[in-house]
């Protein structure tokens, strides 16, 4: 309704969905902050423990007494998503909360999360100011040098002069914050656990980098040595540019990797289940010096593998955890997995092959401790996958694997039904799936930079004969 899905009304209608239809897991895409420098796209974050404030629903503000009733709508695309619009959409508001309301800033609760918060949020919200006083387009690298090394005197200065404008940006993850931990709790409250996705890496022009850049390959100038990426693989031939920093893990070795083991402990605070994002790069993680046009050129580098995660484990419990073990997987990635007992990753998109017989993702070879999925978020959806993807060779396959004729008409019907019967223990169904939508819904196209995140759950899609079939095929396959 105003540029993009939030937090509000509709968002607690799709959790009444889900109870309905007999679920129990909710998976989201990461809820970092965003910026339009890099598509907004979640796993490129501004912040790996900010909350994106464009989920920030308008009319639970109005709710909660922060804003006025809204007298219009903001004129938005109506079926795609609108961050430009929507980002300023959301500040606005905002101010206008700070301005008619002033008592806000004095609300014990809103100084509680920036008191708790502090130790992230206030290096998040003054760059955040800085952002926006010299340019989202100019990297922080670009800044005076005595703020880009973080000099003390110079932090003392702009806080001072951003005052105002740091403050909203606290008051902007305060509403974020309460308005997510108030939806996971009725989600809990209905039997609905909710896993998050925890990007890899942080994008360059992030909070995390600029306040922690001894943590990353960088040069004296803040510009990276080393950018990160995949070789070539399935999604592109060049490989993967992912153009994020690398980490320098011997300084967060040195530290006890603090930083890491801060930041899972923001996002046990936010979801039941964690998806560990590219996995493979705590085992070796593929390196491409900085100006390199393609990824082709780069060369694995070894991780902190057991160094780090072990400690993660112990501390948090390896219940909690998935292992996206996706792309090219070497058996120390496999051991690792294996040595920490986490679940990983089954996608039926990746079954139907030439070596379907001994494919990990075929159903016949899922194991127990798995996921299983149609698709995820970089796949396209299953009919976009039948109609663009598959060549006569592997509709064949899939034909004689199911024992039917199968059609575009109901190609998703069936994959969603071979995935429900998986004896993984989690079956996760993207939701353009289950809706039977084309290539137009595709979420994430890896190696494309344009066009990307802009899909959006229609209002009134989903139906009660969804629900059903949801629910029929959780009872069949003993999912209830």
């Amino acid at each position: 309704m105003y540029g993009n899905g939030d937090l509000g009304p509709q968002a607690h209608a799709f959790i009444d969905f889900l109870k309905d239809s007999g679920q129990k897991v909710w998976q989201v895409l990461p809820l970092n902050a965003v910026s339009g420098h890099y598509g907004f796209s979640p796993y490129s974050p501004v912040s790996v423990f900010a909350l994106n404030h464009l989920l920030i629903s308008p009319e639970l503000m109005v709710k909660s007494g922060l804003i006025p009733a809204l007298k219009a709508e903001k004129h938005f695309h109506p079926r795609q998503t609108d961050f430009p619009n929507s980002d300023g959409f959301r500040y606005f508001l905002a101010k206008s909360a700070c301005k008619n309301q002033k008592y806000i800033l004095d609300d014990p609760d809103f100084n509680k999360f920036a008191e708790e918060n502090a130790d992230w949020l206030d290096d998040f919200a003054l760059f955040r100011a800085l952002k926006r006083y010299f340019g989202e387009g100019a990297s922080w690298t670009e800044w005076p040098q005595d703020i880009a090394r973080r000099e003390k005197k110079s932090l003392l200065k702009w806080e001072t002069r951003l005052k105002k404008d740091i403050r909203l940006e606290k008051f902007l993850q305060y509403i974020a914050w309460r308005q997510w931990l108030n939806l996971k709790k009725y989600a809990n409250s209905l039997g609905i656990k909710i896993m998050g996705d925890l990007p890899f890496y942080p994008s360059l022009e992030s909070s995390d980098v600029w306040a922690g850049q001894r943590l990353f390959r960088l040069e004296e100038t803040g510009k990276p040595l080393f950018i990160s990426g995949a070789p070539p693989d399935y999604f592109s031939s060049s490989g993967q540019l992912w153009n994020t920093p690398v980490y320098a893990w011997p300084e967060h070795e040195k530290e006890d990797f603090a930083w890491w083991t801060a930041r899972i402990k923001k996002n046990m605070e936010l979801f039941d289940y964690l998806r560990l994002d590219h996995f493979r790069g705590f085992c070796a993680y593929w390196q491409v010096p900085f100006g390199q046009k393609t990824a082709a050129e780069g060369e694995w580098i070894p991780g902190p593998g057991k160094k780090l995660l072990h400690g993660v484990m112990h501390r948090f419990g390896r219940k909690r955890f998935i292992a996206e073990d996706l792309g090219e997987i070497t058996p120390d990635v496999i051991e690792l997995k294996e040595d920490l007992k986490l679940p990983g990753m089954h996608v039926l998109q990746f079954a139907f092959g030439k070596d379907i017989a001994h494919n990990a993702h075929i159903p016949h070879q899922h194991q127990k401790n798995a996921i299983t999925y149609t698709g995820t978020h970089d796949n396209n959806t299953v009919l976009g996958w039948y109609r663009q993807e598959t060549d006569a060779d592997t509709r064949k396959r899939l034909r004689d694997y199911l024992g039917k004729r199968v059609t575009e008409r109901d190609i998703s019907r069936q994959m969603m039904r071979t995935a429900q019967a998986s004896v993984a223990r989690t079956a996760i169904i993207p939701v353009q799936d289950l809706l039977g939508l084309d290539e137009s819904a595709r979420m994430n196209n890896p190696g494309k930079s344009e066009g990307n995140w802009i899909w959006r759950l229609d209002s009134g899609a989903l139906n009660g004969s969804h629900s059903q079939n949801l629910d029929y095929l959780c009872a069949l396959y003993g999912r209830k």
